[in-house]
């Protein structure tokens, strides 16, 4: 199964499951401002990215790997990103 992994795909699934993390942040944040096209082209560009790592996996079990790795990325640097946001606004505000 291991020599099956096209690394392509595994580097795709990476990252656009990295990606997908991230925007759900962003669509959270557009559905909790009452912003709903916004909040639905995120939903569906979630959707988009979540059917293409799904397809993978069930195909290669091993992709699932490849996902839960970039997803942990996705919402770490995510939460960083935020974090150095907001002491900037504090930094601008002293």
């Amino acid at each position: 199964m291991l020599g099956n992994i096209d690394p392509l795909v595994a580097l795709l699934v990476f990252l656009l499951t990295a990606v997908m993390d991230a925007l759900h942040a962003v669509y959270t944040k557009a559905v909790a401002s009452n912003q709903a096209g916004r909040a639905a082209t995120f939903g569906s560009v979630i959707y988009l990215i979540s059917g293409f790592a799904v397809i993978q996996y069930t195909q290669n079990h091993v992709y699932l790997v490849f996902m839960v790795l970039g997803s942990w990325i996705g919402v770490y640097l995510s939460v960083k990103a935020h974090i150095l946001s907001e002491q900037r606004k504090s930094a601008k505000k002293h």
